[in-house]
């Protein structure tokens, strides 16, 4: 069992102070067997066949895919579920990573809501992935989908966070 993170925000300000610890919560697996650093080097074949093999592996999960993006100055969030896609636009000066958690606390989300047991979480953000593989206390985001996620494991759910490449001609 690992530590639960609660964030504590001064009142006055709306600033973080330092977060605190309390036990009980369940620290995500974060599956990284689709990662390649060179990935340009590997035909669109090969990364679609490994991505299929990975699918395999989730057939009896529900998939929701995450991403998020940044054209010019706008930024949003984005997530694929049961063929539905969810948006949320953020604001201008967001960066890419928070982005990206922002759509992976938008797929956690998803998944409380649903009566689903079984949930594979997609994204292409190494760097999401390993804040919240790493418990990256630092991050509010990272620590809201730490908290629900552990709330949602312990109510029987399985929740499998898996890295895919991108682009690649992954469908």
């Amino acid at each position: 069992m690992h530590s639960t993170l609660a964030l504590n925000v001064d009142q006055k300000t709306g600033g973080a102070v330092e977060p605190t610890v309390s036990t009980g919560s369940v620290r995500p697996v974060v599956n990284y067997s689709l990662h390649i650093v060179d990935k340009d080097d590997i035909p669109a074949e090969i990364h679609k066949h490994r991505f299929y093999e990975l699918c395999d592996r989730y057939a009896d999960y529900c998939s929701i895919y995450t991403d998020g993006s940044k054209v010019g100055n706008r930024v949003a969030s984005a997530i694929v579920y049961k063929g539905i896609s969810k948006s949320i636009q953020l604001p201008d000066l967001t960066i890419i990573f928070r982005a990206e958690l922002y759509a992976l606390f938008l797929a956690i989300d998803v998944i409380r809501r649903s009566k689903l047991k079984k949930l594979v979480i997609f994204s292409d953000s190494l760097c999401s992935l390993q804040a919240i593989d790493g418990f990256n206390i630092d991050n509010d985001l990272v620590q809201k989908f730490i908290k629900e996620y552990s709330v949602q494991t312990k109510q029987g759910k399985t929740i499998a966070l898996c890295l895919i490449p991108s682009p690649v001609g992954i469908p």
